[in-house]
């Protein structure tokens, strides 16, 4: 049976959690999403930067599932502070 890899990614999804491991993140994270990703909705990088510790957000507006080529400038001046901070 041959299986598209949008079946595997689905699949993988739908079976893995690590919720329950976010919390013992202990390294400075930060977390960019594209606000119109329909793929991975808003909400999912919400959660992360609500159960990371001390996680920071960047949600790019007019950006979607291809935020880093959507945003590229953007994302770069913001991880410069990140790392520099």
């Amino acid at each position: 049976m041959h299986l598209s890899s949008s079946s595997i990614h689905d699949a993988a999804y739908q079976s893995f959690d690590s919720n329950d491991r976010l919390p013992a993140i202990s390294v400075p994270t930060l977390i960019i999403h594209g606000e119109a990703d329909w793929i991975f909705t808003p909400a999912h990088a919400e959660t992360l930067a609500q159960r990371i510790p001390d996680a920071q957000l960047l949600m790019v507006p007019d950006a979607g599932h291809g935020v880093f080529l959507q945003a590229h400038e953007r994302i770069i001046e913001r991880l410069d502070r990140f790392l520099t901070a």
